[in-house]
Formats: structure tokens, C-alpha cells, sequence
């Protein structure tokens, strides 16, 4: 004997349907619409979609899209101080430079004055010494950033980590959740036209018709393969995602940018 429903299930569950509904009611859009539309309109169109979540749904996206900000601002910190290094090497190689050949035009003009050191020499002279003082103070300075690096490298990894596993949990959850919709809504019609199916390689392929083997070309297997064909194959193989889901449609079906290769950064401690 099967247990009454209480208030609070038979609310849930209309609210479940209703949710289903509305999503049915949705356009079918190619998937990262979102992304695709002028950048004058993104804001806008994204407040819409989030304005019209459950609160549930609101929350966790708040906290996918801090956790995406904030593998963003890590990979601008790791990236700008990668910047830094290589121009204080540029500047290093430069000041090298300057100073190798103020050095070598000082030699060159003591040479031609028989060993007196001129006015114009000792400025020379000077300017050379403050480009190696200078070279020296920049490869100081090189060694300190270079150090920050591994470190701004790791921060970035984790942050990506983070919003990765974020993402994919919630696009996991909700394609679960579409997919259960899905049946509560057509699941009756779906499960009959596969039962008529079923039927119709039943006559075709009883097992006590001529020329039918089984395992071969008996009614299950011909029903299965049709299954399999049909349905699980073109669903691994199917490349135009399209949806109707206002989640996905923030998420996004896969992690933005090189969230995913930044993970790599995250030390293994």
C-alpha cells in the first residue's frame, strides 16, 4: 500500500512541474547564445535570466560567477607580474648594453689621449658605472619578482580548481534535473512510442518466424540496436547542443576560458 503524498511533497512536486513547464515554454537556443550576443546587451540579458531563478539556483550562480572573478583577478595578478619580470629583463639587457659600450668608447678615447682623462671621459665614465650600478640593482629586483611567481602560478591554479569543480558540479546537477523534467513531462509519450516499437519488431521478429535468429535479428536485439542507434549513439556523437535552460545559459555547458589548463597550476602538496 503506497503512502499518501504530504503538503509538503505535493508542493514541491507541482513546483517542480511548474519550474519544467516554463522551461519547456522556453526558446530552443544554441548553446552559448549568451555569449554570442552584443556586448551592450550581455548585462542586461543576464540580470533577466538570473531575476527570473529560484532563489536556489541565484545563489549558486553568485557564488560560481565570484569564484570565476576570482580565478580571473588570480590569473590577472600571475600574468601582469609575468609582465614585470620580463620587462625588468629587457630593461636589465638594456642598461648592460649601455654600459658595455660606455665602457668600451671610455677605453677607446683613453687609448687616443695617451692615457689623460678628459672632462668628456669622466662623464663618460660615469654614466657607464651608473648603467651597471643600474643593471645590477635591476637583476636584484628581477630575482625578488621571479621568486613571487610559482606562488602567483599556484594561487591561479587553485582558484581555476575552484571554479571548475563549481561549474561542473552545477551543470552536472542540472542536466540531471533537465533530463528528470524531461521525463515527467514527455516520459509517457516517449516510453509508449518505444513500447509501439517494441511491438512492431515483435512482429517482424518473433522467435517463430522464419529466418529469425536470435541475437541477431530476434525482436530485442533489433529493438536494442534500434535504442542504441537512435538514441545513445546520437546523443554521444550529437555536437549542436541546443537548450532551453536559463542555468546552462549562465554557466555556460563548459568552464570559461583556460580555466581548465590553469588547473594544472595548482601545486600537488
Amino acid at each position: 500500500m503506497s503512502t499518501p503524498m504530504t503538503d509538503t511533497a505535493v508542493n514541491a512536486t507541482g513546483t517542480r512541474i511548474a519550474a519544467a513547464m516554463h522551461t519547456g515554454n522556453q526558446p530552443l537556443r544554441e548553446a552559448g547564445w549568451l555569449t554570442k550576443l552584443p556586448a551592450t546587451e550581455v548585462e542586461n540579458t543576464t540580470a533577466q535570466l538570473v531575476t527570473g531563478l529560484s532563489p536556489g539556483w541565484r545563489l549558486r550562480i553568485a557564488d560560481l560567477m565570484n569564484r570565476l572573478n576570482g580565478w580571473m583577478e588570480a590569473r590577472s595578478r600571475e600574468t601582469d607580474a609575468a609582465d614585470t619580470v620580463s620587462t625588468l629583463r629587457e630593461r636589465r639587457c638594456e642598461a648592460e648594453r649601455e654600459a658595455e659600450a660606455g665602457r668600451a668608447r671610455f677605453r677607446e678615447l683613453l687609448d687616443q689621449n695617451g692615457g689623460t682623462v678628459t672632462a668628456e671621459m669622466k662623464k663618460l665614465r660615469a654614466a657607464y658605472l651608473e648603467q651597471e650600478e643600474t643593471a645590477r640593482e635591476l637583476e636584484s629586483l628581477t630575482g625578488e619578482k621571479e621568486k613571487q611567481l610559482p606562488q602567483l602560478s599556484h594561487d591561479t591554479g587553485c582558484k581555476a580548481t575552484a571554479y571548475v569543480l563549481s561549474h561542473e558540479g552545477i551543470t552536472d546537477e542540472r542536466v540531471d534535473e533537465l533530463l528528470g523534467d524531461f521525463l515527467v513531462l514527455h516520459g509517457a509519450e516517449l516510453f509508449s512510442l518505444l513500447n509501439m516499437k517494441y511491438r512492431q519488431f515483435r512482429r517482424t521478429g518473433s522467435e517463430y518466424m522464419p529466418g529469425v535468429m536470435e541475437g541477431v535479428n530476434d525482436a530485442d536485439t533489433l529493438y536494442d540496436s534500434f535504442v542504441m542507434q537512435r538514441i545513445a549513439e546520437t546523443g554521444r556523437k550529437y555536437s549542436g547542443l541546443m537548450f532551453r535552460d536559463d542555468v546552462l545559459s549562465l554557466t555556460g555547458i563548459t568552464p570559461a576560458g583556460s580555466a581548465k589548463a590553469d588547473c594544472k597550476k595548482k601545486k600537488l602538496i
